[in-house]
């Protein structure tokens, strides 16, 4: 059986190099981890545990490639691996282990075949994987993970695994007065009421919304309400029929309610009862925050398939990833299944196998640790983190 090679980048999926504000060098410190190499970075929480897990496969070998200059990557990684396995881990692997601090140019012509056929538009400055020892032979079972189409190399489309940018600012929208005052303790994000009352059942487009956590259909049929869900275990569509007999209040406010959104605050408390009672999702996760279980969640999964039907693990992933049009060019799929709780959910499963107190980020979770009251030792340790963040200091804080 040939091992997968598991490519990461570091910026914007592991690490957050640029901090503007102390409230992140905050959350870190109590969820995360803070490393220097060069300067501070946020190490993003689940990443300790996502090395852990990667690491311990013995199917798997890790590499890591990013844009940033040689000396900052060989820094950062051997502290973030001294992290996640200790010094003996670390001694364990750095012989093998490959840092590749190379961007390579390829010729015009490869940009324009690349937006033609794949959608995806480039300046010619790539992440070659050949640049990793991967050659036509280990191609097939090779997987970078990144957050940056643009620097996927002509022809490794396949091996491309797209995890979603993640930077400071999706932190600061956390506070946001819309995701706390609906955040009801169990999930992150509350999926909109979709209202339907022209008397025909939902759509196939509108079960996959429901699906994918995205809406909830409310459908008038004659004097009845069906409302779709999410089951919560199943992870199947459900339904359930609202009558004048039995909910007599509940139908009338919704027969006065004209908006295609349902935006009533009882009606939605009503409705949210009503699913939750019978297992259903009324709140979705916190996608972006939440993204390293996404990326394993998908990458697991992509490995386990591709074992199953002995099929390459690119073929599989690419298959997953990029959409076939009508004129047999292709493009992403990733703002659809970056979407797809089921993947998350699974990420989130990996990781407890060496955290079993690992959750999703909440919004709620994030206030709480910024307005926690710390300890002045931790307090220096917040304000020497965050005066590092444009200079070179060499020690490395993990809680």
């Amino acid at each position: 059986m040939n091992k997968i090679n598991v490519v990461l980048d570091l910026d914007r999926f592991i690490t957050e190099p640029k901090i503007t504000n102390k409230e992140l060098v905050k959350f870190a410190l109590k969820k995360g981890a803070l490393i220097n190499a060069l300067h501070t970075h946020v190490i993003f929480p689940g990443v300790i545990e996502a090395m852990q897990v990667l690491f311990n496969d013995e199917s798997i070998k890790v590499s890591f490639y990013s844009s940033g200059s040689v000396e900052r990557n060989n820094t950062f990684v051997e502290e973030l691996l001294t992290l996640a396995l200790g010094e003996k881990g670390y001694d364990r692997v750095k012989r093998d282990l490959r840092v590749i601090s190379k961007i390579v140019d390829e010729p015009e012509i490869y940009a324009e075949e690349q937006l033609d056929q794949f959608g995806i538009k480039g300046n010619g400055r790539k992440k070659d994987l050949r640049e990793v020892g991967v050659d036509e032979t280990t191609l097939d079972h090779t997987i970078l993970i990144d957050d940056t189409p643009e620097l996927v190399a002509y022809k490794q489309e396949r091996n491309f695994l797209h995890a979603p940018e993640l930077n400071e600012s999706y932190y600061n929208k956390l506070k946001s007065s819309r995701k706390l005052k609906h955040f009801d303790g169990k999930e992150q994000c509350p999926i909109r009421y979709r209202l339907s009352k022209i008397g025909q059942d939902i759509l196939d487009d509108q079960k996959t919304l429901v699906l994918n956590a995205r809406t909830l259909q409310l459908v008038k049929v004659e004097n009845d309400y069906k409302i779709y869900f999410l089951n919560n275990t199943s992870r199947t569509l459900e339904q359930f029929l609202i009558t004048p007999k039995d909910y007599p209040e509940l139908v009338a406010k919704i027969d006065s309610c004209d908006d295609s959104f349902v935006y009533d605050k009882e009606i939605i408390n009503s409705v949210n009862d009503i699913v939750q009672a019978n297992n259903g999702i009324t709140h979705r996760i916190s996608h972006r925050v939440n993204t390293i279980y996404y990326v394993m969640g998908l990458l697991f999964s992509t490995i386990e398939e591709s074992k199953r039907c002995q099929k390459p693990v690119a073929d599989i992933l690419f298959s997953k990833q990029f959409r076939l049009k009508d004129d047999g060019k292709y493009a992403l799929n990733t703002n659809y299944l970056s979407r797809v709780d089921d993947y998350y959910h699974y990420g989130l499963q990996k990781l407890r196998t060496v955290n079993p107190e690992l959750q999703f980020l909440t919004p709620l979770t994030y206030k709480q640790c910024i307005e926690v009251k710390i300890t002045e030792a931790e307090q220096k340790i917040i304000d020497d983190q965050y005066e590092a963040r444009y200079r070179a200091k060499d020690d490395c804080i993990v809680m």
